[in-house]
């Protein structure tokens, strides 16, 4: 009778431990299964005045030049080209690509998971307001779509999406992103975003140094003195890909 008693607190005991981690699963089930799917950028954005000192240091000491097809009105214009760590340029909020993507986050109030599994602060109106391009909380939204961009191979050589061609082929300087004397991302912002979201998987990357990852880019010669300036860059930067 002893034994029976005991296999059945054994079954019980077996019984409610299972159901104990089908709880815990269920529960964590959203972040086990999105690791990487739904998280903040990688790289922690740094405040304006330590962006645009950097990269001043960065132009003074460069000696290498590129050109821009315009700028400010001005075709065929010269500008420096740096080397600058990711965590020193901004995704551009105004990015034609995610303007679709951008309503849609902000009606459905999309999150995100940090890495200790809290949520993020839903999407607002004032998410991808320009006016809170240098907060973390706007980039790190941003950096969501941009990947979900990146992950689309339409329109793409060899129907490969961004994602796969950076993990095959690495990152080439022939296309250099363009950015502000601030740090913004002219162009290239899928191309930083895939860098920052392969590193944070841990994939090796052809000419990126995974512990201190920078590229080349060029800097405009002059803050734009309009969005209009950026929109005509960006227009001829498109026709010449």
């Amino acid at each position: 009778a002893s034994c029976l008693v005991g296999s059945e607190m054994c079954i019980r005991d077996r019984y409610y431990t299972a159901t104990k981690c089908y709880t815990w699963l269920l529960r964590h089930s959203y972040i086990i299964f999105n690791i990487g799917i739904n998280m903040p950028r990688i790289s922690q954005v740094k405040p304006a005045s330590v962006r645009t000192e950097q990269i001043r240091q960065r132009m003074l000491a460069s000696t290498i030049m590129d050109s821009l097809p315009i700028w400010e009105g001005e075709k065929s214009v010269q500008c420096k080209v740096i080397k600058i760590p990711l965590d020193h340029l901004l995704f551009r909020l105004t990015n034609g690509r995610t303007v679709d993507a951008q309503e849609h986050a902000v009606a459905t109030k999309v999150t995100f998971s940090y890495p200790d599994g809290t949520e993020s602060s839903p999407c607002s109106v004032d998410t991808f307001n320009s006016e809170n391009e240098g907060t973390q909380d706007s980039q790190d939204h941003q950096y969501e779509l941009l990947i979900k961009e990146a992950k689309k191979a339409s329109g793409r050589v060899g129907a490969r999406n961004l994602i796969d061609i950076l993990k095959s082929d690495g990152y080439q300087n022939t296309d250099r992103p363009v950015i502000t004397p601030e740090g913004v991302l002219i162009n290239g912002n899928c191309r930083v975003a895939t860098i920052e979201h392969l590193l944070h998987k841990r994939s090796l990357i052809k000419n990126i140094e995974s512990q201190k990852p920078m590229i080349e880019v060029k800097v405009v010669p002059t803050p734009p003195t309009g969005e209009s300036t950026i929109e005509e860059l960006e227009r001829q930067l498109q026709l010449g890909d």
